[in-house]
């Protein structure tokens, strides 16, 4: 998904996404195994919370989302979200 496509009807499948990056684990078949939400994969973790003067709610909630694609993942939680969703565990 990209502001350039935003390949509505293929997610349309799946659970509304709130902020991104966004990761689904899917099946081969394409079924949903889980929706996870990067935010407690970064660094500085910290909920998005819209200012109560803010009237357009989900363009704030985009422009956050859009700075934390910036921010960098924490390599341990990463990878280790990694490993418990890999088809191949050890």
């Amino acid at each position: 998904m990209s502001e350039e496509n935003e390949n509505k009807e293929f997610l349309s499948k799946y659970p509304e996404i709130k902020a991104y990056p966004h990761l689904f684990i899917l099946e081969k078949d394409g079924s949903l195994l889980h929706s996870q939400n990067t935010e407690e994969l970064e660094k500085n973790f910290l909920p998005i919370v819209v200012p109560s003067n803010v009237k357009n709610k989900e363009e704030y909630r985009k422009a956050e989302s859009q700075k934390r694609m910036l921010s960098s993942y924490q390599l341990d939680k990463f990878t280790g979200f990694l490993k418990k969703w890999s088809p191949i565990r050890k």
